[in-house]
């Protein structure tokens, strides 16, 4: 989880919260781990962390990754282009988030 830090003076909190998730182990992928861990993360970092927003942003190409996020709740707001270096290529990525409001409503 990351803080995006605010722009009034690099410190305050802004509200929102960049993460990432990864189920390394591929005999593990299916078994609802991410789902769960997925939603314990966003539930603390709204409930504990007092967030507003958590964003995203995959590989276009994770459909696996997307199909979790959007399962959860995130909802896709646009493309990325060339947003990351993979394997020596640049890719895009999914701009993608979850409010609180929202969340509460799941």
């Amino acid at each position: 989880m990351y803080n995006t830090p605010g722009k009034s003076d690099g410190n305050e909190f802004n509200g929102r919260i960049e993460l990432d998730i990864l189920i390394g182990e591929v005999e593990e992928w299916g078994k609802g781990y991410g789902t769960d861990a997925l939603q314990a993360m966003i539930n603390f970092i709204f409930e504990k962390q007092r967030a507003e927003r958590v964003f995203l942003t995959p590989y276009v190409s994770n459909d696996r990754a997307i199909h979790l996020y959007q399962k959860v709740g995130f909802q896709k707001e646009g493309i990325l282009r060339h947003f990351e270096k993979f394997e020596g290529k640049f890719v895009d990525c999914i701009m993608m988030s979850i409010i609180k409001e929202d969340f509460k409503k799941l």
